[in-house]
């Protein structure tokens, strides 16, 4: 396994299941931005920092396991399962995701996510389960 490899093992490890806000500036360049978080992108690493509390206070047991990582050069990509238990409503919650970070200096300068955050939110209730098939046309 390569340095870049093991620096998104970490990334997964303490910053979201340890939910170490620290970890972050010690894995993140300040200058680093993210795709594929939410609105308003890129965000920055003060915004990510934002997020996280965000979704660490929704999913306090968050769970993710890394199903695979491909390192090439500068830069690493994963492919990921999420888990855990909605605080506020006590619904479990499974989705996916996946990504392509950018390495420089061993810190992440720049990352790409695709999550499935629409399962996310149909599992806790915050939008119908047929939103998918409504939205096509077929709901």
């Amino acid at each position: 396994m390569g340095a870049n490899s093991e620096l998104a093992r970490r990334w997964f490890n303490e910053v979201w299941c340890e939910h170490c806000t620290d970890a972050i500036d010690k894995m993140m360049s300040a200058d680093a931005y993210f795709y594929g978080t939410g609105p308003g992108e890129p965000m920055g690493r003060e915004a990510f920092k934002q997020f996280h509390r965000l979704f660490c206070t929704a999913v306090p047991d968050l769970r993710i396991k890394l199903v695979q990582v491909i390192e090439q050069g500068e830069w690493v990509a994963f492919h990921a399962h999420v888990s855990g238990t909605h605080a506020a409503t006590g619904c479990e919650i499974r989705f996916q995701g996946s990504g392509l970070g950018r390495v420089e200096n061993g810190l992440i300068v720049e990352g790409h996510n695709s999550w499935d955050f629409l399962s996310y939110v149909i599992q806790i209730g915050a939008v119908p389960a047929d939103a998918v098939a409504a939205a096509l046309g077929g709901g």
